[in-house]
């Protein structure tokens, strides 16, 4: 059995590991299993059944699922809803902590220095992590922010700053993602699909999308996921829009509107703490087949 995260499974070259799949160049013993690093929204063409010759993947949600089977092709025998395993360890707990959380962009990877800091996504973060509105937010209300950036744009964090000591610049030597998800109140990102294991401990999200219809040209296309009329969480286009929500979000006592836990638990069709043992099931059954 070959377990893995991800589609790449032990190759060290992702797209290398992807061209000698497809051509039938590389013809691996055993088993594929793809537990999944998070879960899938968007257009994967790469998940393509062809391409990965899984003989299990794991779904974390029922929309998810769904997507798999319906719009990429893979088997019912191949997919499973399980929910993913890291689920089990997510409890919803209050701080006094705001997590600022944006993920990268596929075309600014080979950007130098210079290059990064004359781009929009480096304007707008740095200026919200530095806007005067939310800082004094923070300070009437006993408030951190922290800003985790990327890991692939972690090689970029020394260009950001703030004004406030109020404002954490979150690098991972120090921080573990799994424990800032749980240990925040409120998440702002724009499309990481960490937003998922937020709105599983019932906790809201703000969606700060300013670059919309880059990211989708340069990034990654739409998929499935409605972030506007089936979403976890407001959209906002601008930094006004991110300041009435966080305002919104201290006001409620970080508690999540009821619409959006609708959503959430519809999303959601599975939500307990047997996530691993369904996985540890349904690889079992490999094994005796």
């Amino acid at each position: 059995m070959l377990i893995s995260t991800h589609l790449s499974g032990c190759s060290p070259d992702v797209g290398l590991f992807f061209r000698l799949q497809r051509y039938k160049l590389l013809k691996l013993k055993g088993k594929l299993v793809c537990l999944k690093h998070g879960i899938t929204k968007d257009y994967l063409p790469f998940f393509n059944p062809y391409y990965t010759n899984l003989s299990l993947l794991i779904a974390g949600a029922k929309p998810e699922y769904d997507y798999f089977i319906k719009k990429n092709g893979y088997s019912s025998d191949v997919v499973k809803y399980t929910g993913f395993a890291r689920f089990d360890n997510l409890k919803k707990t209050k701080s006094n902590q705001i997590l600022f959380m944006p993920t990268h962009r596929i075309y600014m990877h080979n950007m130098n220095n210079k290059e990064f800091i004359k781009s929009d996504y480096y304007k707008k973060i740095n200026s919200l992590i530095n806007n005067k509105s939310i800082i004094k937010l923070l300070e009437e209300n006993d408030l951190n922010l922290l800003f985790y950036p990327h890991i692939e744009f972690q090689k970029y964090i020394k260009l950001f700053s703030s004004c406030s000591e109020r404002v954490i610049i979150a690098d991972t030597n120090n921080y573990d993602v799994q424990e800032l998800l749980i240990n925040s109140a409120l998440l702002i990102t724009d499309y990481s699909s960490v937003f998922f294991d937020f709105a599983y401990m019932e906790k809201p999200v703000i969606f700060y999308q300013f670059d919309y219809e880059e990211y989708r040209k340069g990034h990654y296309s739409e998929g499935y996921f409605d972030y506007k009329n089936k979403g976890f969480g407001p959209v906002c286009l601008n930094e006004e829009e991110v300041i009435r929500e966080i305002k919104i979000s201290i006001k409620n006592n970080f508690e999540i509107n009821n619409c959006y836990m609708y959503n959430i638990n519809k999303f959601f069709v599975i939500h307990d703490n047997n996530n691993c043992r369904r996985i540890y099931e349904e690889i079992n059954k490999l094994i005796n087949d």
